[in-house]
């Protein structure tokens, strides 16, 4: 790595050379990747809604609808040098009751995802299918500023349209800017793209990522990104982006915005970091009944604490179901009485007649309903 950055360093001060070649970024690339075999930390961000107006709605109740999708996440992320990956975190919108927990796992060639709601409507859902990376671009992940998953997965840069767009500074450091098409496909001109400003003397991350759909507009931008020196065994050191920040300007398919819809503000939590510590498998698995991964701070007590509050899911199972028929019968039984008491000195047979059906129809429906699971268990 020492030796790349020597010879990048000596082209970026030689006007008129040939730049880096798809040779000498890959190089660049696996750099990185060899000073950091694993990693695991801690992160949290809000995810805060810009849009400037919405045609019908008066500034009060824009406002009260940006409060209301305003977001806030705090998971924990690891990533081994095979290309293994999870990620769990909490999401919460709005106020602290509208919290969910998400998981993600890449591991031995497949994606399992499992999303966990608090008031229990929803979760868990569960996902198993072939390697996608789909989820990888997920909003609420550290991968808006820690590109590692994404430089093992690139594979050869050249065949992706690779472009050096010479040295730029970037909060004060001498960056290598590249273009690199979205995604495996053949090289066109109208391909989506990624703009990446590298700092080749600190890791090989980058210091700014612009994104970019056909038509050319902007559909996104992360600066603002901050490097931590992270000291290794042995008197080594390799670097981690710790903070970012990223505006989205995409509207709907096809539609953009000047200004940024979305402004993101992520970090991770220094104490939290662990790097080359060796992560086993067992980190990376991932199975429907696991409890959350994640630390205890804020967003979990919030899920917890909603968790807590909500009322558990109605068991199926045929004794469940025979003893929840029993306890509705017998309770439709105590109020038709005390329906009958208070009603037979009146004369009138309405209230109490429409009372009993209602019962009765009620209690058919449930012996129908109690008849069909106990039939479908069998």
């Amino acid at each position: 790595m020492y030796a790349t950055v020597l010879v990048l360093s000596v082209l970026a001060t030689q006007p008129g050379t040939a730049g880096v070649s798809p040779e000498q970024f890959s190089r660049i690339l696996q750099g990185a990747l060899s000073e950091i075999r694993d990693v695991s930390f801690m992160y949290e961000g809000i995810y805060r809604l810009e849009i400037p107006n919405i045609p019908g709605k008066t500034d009060a109740e824009l406002e009260q609808y940006r409060i209301k999708n305003r977001r806030q996440y705090q998971g924990l992320y690891s990533w081994r040098g095979d290309g293994s990956e999870r990620v769990d975190y909490y999401l919460q919108t709005g106020g602290p009751d509208n919290v969910r927990y998400y998981s993600f796992s890449l591991f031995g060639g497949k994606t399992i995802s499992l999303i966990r709601d608090a008031d229990r409507r929803f979760g868990p859902v569960y996902d198993d299918h072939e390697k996608q990376n789909t989820w990888l671009l997920s909003d609420f992940t550290p991968h808006n500023m820690n590109y590692l998953w994404y430089y093992k997965d690139l594979g050869d840069p050249g065949a992706q349209n690779y472009r050096d767009l010479g040295w730029e500074d970037v909060d004060g450091h001498h960056c290598l800017k590249v273009r690199i098409d979205n995604g495996k496909m053949a090289p066109s001109e109208k391909n989506p793209y990624t703009c990446f400003w590298i700092d080749t003397e600190r890791g090989g991350h980058p210091l700014r990522v612009e994104k970019f759909y056909w038509p050319p507009f902007l559909a996104g931008r992360v600066y603002s990104i901050e490097l931590k020196k992270i000291d290794l065994r042995g008197g080594k050191h390799a670097w981690l982006p710790i903070s970012g920040i990223e505006d989205t300007f995409v509207t709907g398919i096809q539609e953009h915005s000047q200004e940024p819809v979305y402004h993101v503000v992520s970090r991770v939590l220094p104490d939290t970091i662990r790097v080359n510590e060796g992560i086993p498998d067992s980190a990376f698995a991932l199975r429907i009944g696991d409890p959350p991964r994640s630390d205890d701070r804020v967003l979990r007590r919030n899920f917890d604490a909603a968790y807590a509050k909500s009322p558990p899911p109605e068991r199926t199972d045929p004794k469940s179901v025979e003893e929840r028929l029993t306890r509705r019968l017998e309770e439709a039984d105590r109020q038709s009485a005390m329906i009958d008491a208070s009603s037979s000195s009146q004369g009138s047979w309405s209230a109490t007649l429409l009372a009993q059906i209602g019962f009765f129809s009620a209690g058919a429906a449930l012996i129908t309903w109690a008849t069909m699971i106990l039939r479908r268990s069998r």
